[in-house]
């Protein structure tokens, strides 16, 4: 980084950097050839990028055993960054210019079953005389004959996209008088599609007559990147700060930001164009309940190359394989999110102080999953319902979704002051929108407008308080202020603290165990009208009314909402005991004693929402003991040394 100073009002600041992030995760086994030790052939296949391991078995009513289908995964992002800025005061005016330059390689490998699966289900150890009530997955696995054994890899190796995004600014300070302050400016920010290193990537192209996967080419459509550039992303802010007497201050903002989640976004395995045929071909290998067609020794033939045809990979390219695949909106526009507060913010006294504070926000062209070949409900086979019938399930990235958020915020804050400090805040708010999250899916593609609802992060009440009072023990404080030596040191420098969190349950849906839509998707299930879905006494063995809810007849979606049933909330209290022993004046021991949920109040999780299973409507699990979240009561000492 560079900065100089033009004139004691004009400054400039310029940086450049390199980041790179390196994240990489590999089967144990990837190395060794391990499958053909074990006597399964044809699996570590020196043709194939990264097929050392084992396949991933599945024995009906067992646990699956070998190695996780979609790993080896690497991803590694290298970023060039070019910045400067530039500042110039000017009477009342502070005005920052600058621009910011970044080149992103992201270099990635991970495949969908590289090393293959094999399910068996024991339809080869079953009584044909009564085939519902024997056979067995174990013995079906020790004869080695699966019912089913499918493949999906991908052809190459590491991939490398590449990526451009710049963008420039201006911003003004205008303290208009002593009272009024005013905040103003622009951004404008374009990003590039990504485009391949050597044109391995693909995307859906249903312009086609039946489809096909179109390979990325200058020539194509939309060019390498197989996508437009939107050019139009400007961002405009607003603020103002006013100062109403000495005690009071009004602020009020507005704000439109990019998020280039759509366009750069990590795209793994559920939509990155790199993903797709010719670069990936696959196989599956169904056995009849007669006669087996493979046994697990025999592994899988070698992959049948994908033939591509004036760029495109037409239906059933591969002979008995049915391509799923990904499609990225060509015209896809930035997402972008306007945010607005207005806040009344009010000292009272002289270490309080209080606001009160409206916070909305609208998130517009949000990144959706579109089922753009969902077959619609109906009898007998599914794929003839499809659009394309020649594919399978297409997952469509677009930006095609919508939510809102409004919340009121109120906040106490003491500045330390006679040993105390806290800091309180309570939030009101309702977040609505039509996506679930990465990966997820409208129950209808064909009308969205039922997916709209509560989002699964909608929290309305959220109450958190936090304080720490230094106790008036010891050595100058209230209590023993001319205590010394031990005394001091036993009765000084005590600290308690606490933390309460207390807030309502995440927004659920229900959807059924099986689906009488036929469409191989999920689907919700019917509401019965008229029904209290809430009971007056709620427990973990019963969270809601179950009879509120009903099978759709068959061949039909379920008219459920989104986000109706509201799951347990949380209540928890954590304590905190600290203990500073001073060595001399710059060096410290401290002590501490913290108890997270110091009550053991369980925090139960969301309620099983899955209609027609055993378990519906009951709570079988409470926080998340893996990340510590949510979980019954931990206690914790350490000592510390402050050097």
């Amino acid at each position: 980084s560079n900065t100089h100073t033009f004139r004691p009002n004009l400054l400039n600041e310029s940086r450049i950097g390199f980041t790179r992030f390196d994240q990489v995760s590999v089967n144990r086994l990837q190395d060794l050839p391990i499958a053909e030790r074990v006597g399964i052939r044809n699996l570590n296949r020196p043709d194939l990028p990264f097929t050392g391991g084992l396949p991933q078995i599945s024995p009906s009513g067992f646990s699956t055993i070998g190695e996780i289908t979609f790993l080896p995964y690497f991803n590694v992002i290298n970023t060039f960054q070019y910045t400067d800025n530039l500042t110039w005061v000017r009477g009342r005016h502070t005005v920052k210019f600058g621009g910011d330059v970044r080149r992103r390689q992201f270099n990635y490998f991970q495949p969908p079953t590289q090393r293959g699966s094999f399910s068996f289900s024991g339809v080869f150890s079953n009584n044909p005389a009564s085939p519902g009530t024997s056979g067995s997955g174990l013995a079906d696995f020790l004869l080695g004959l699966p019912n089913s054994s499918s493949q999906e890899a991908k052809l190459n190796g590491l991939t490398g996209q590449r990526s451009v995004e710049v963008s420039g600014y201006v911003a003004d300070t205008w303290q208009l008088t002593s009272r009024l302050t005013l905040n103003l400016g622009l951004r404008y920010e374009l990003t590039t599609p990504r485009s391949e290193v050597a044109d391995r990537q693909s995307n859906f192209d249903m312009s086609v007559p039946g489809a096909a996967f179109r390979v990325a080419s200058a020539s194509g459509p939309f060019g390498r990147a197989m996508k437009a550039t939107d050019k139009n992303d400007w961002a405009p802010r607003a603020g103002l700060s006013y100062r109403l007497g000495s005690h009071t201050v009004l602020r009020s903002s507005y704000g439109l930001f990019y998020d280039i989640t759509g366009t750069n976004r990590f795209q793994g395995t559920i939509f990155a164009a790199i993903q797709n045929p010719p670069f990936t071909s696959g196989q599956n290998i169904v056995s009849s309940a007669t006669q087996p067609t493979n046994r697990l020794e025999d592994g899988f033939p070698a992959l049948t190359p994908v033939p591509v045809t004036n760029g495109l990979v037409g239906p059933n390219a591969v002979p008995g394989f049915t391509f799923a695949g990904r499609w990225q909106d060509p015209n896809t526009r930035t997402t972008y999110v306007q945010q607005w507060h207005f806040t009344l913010e009010r000292e009272l006294g002289r270490h309080l102080v209080v606001d009160a504070t409206y916070v909305g926000s609208k998130p517009t062209k949000f990144f959706v999953n579109l089922g753009v070949n969902d077959p619609r409900p109906g009898p007998g086979a599914v794929a003839a319902r499809r659009p394309f019938p020649g594919f399978a399930n297409i997952n469509g990235q677009a930006n095609a979704g919508s939510a809102s958020h409004n919340a009121l915020q109120l906040t106490a804050k003491k500045r330390y002051a006679g040993g105390l400090n806290f800091l309180t805040s309570y939030t009101w708010a309702k977040t609505l929108g039509d996506f679930a999250g990465e990966g997820s899916k409208a129950q209808n593609f064909y009308d969205r407008s039922t997916e709209r609802g509560r989002l699964n992060w909608d929290l309305r009440h959220r109450f958190v308080s936090s304080v720490s009072y230094e106790l008036p023990f010891g050595k100058g404080k209230k209590f023993l202020p001319d205590a010394g030596g031990v005394a001091d040191r036993l009765f000084g420098g005590w600290t308690l603290g606490g933390i309460v969190n207390l807030y309502s349950g995440e927004a659920a849906t229900v959807g059924l165990a099986t689906a009488v839509a036929n469409t191989g998707l999920g689907s919700r299930a019917d509401v019965v009208p008229g029904c209290q879905l809430r009971l007056s006494t709620r427990t973990p063995n019963r969270w809601f009314n179950t009879a509120c809810f009903t099978t759709p007849p068959n061949f039909t979606y379920g008219n459920a909402g989104v986000g109706t049933v509201d799951g347990p909330g949380t209540k928890q209290f954590d304590l905190s005991l600290l203990k500073n022993i001073p060595v001399n004046e710059k060096r410290r021991f401290q002590f501490r004693a913290e108890f997270f949920n110091a009550f053991n109040t369980p925090q139960f999780n969301v309620p099983n929402t899955s209609f027609g299973s055993g378990g519906f409507s009951t709570i079988a699990a409470a926080g998340v003991p893996v990340t510590f979240s949510r979980v019954s009561r931990q206690i914790q000492f350490a000592l510390k040394f402050f050097w």
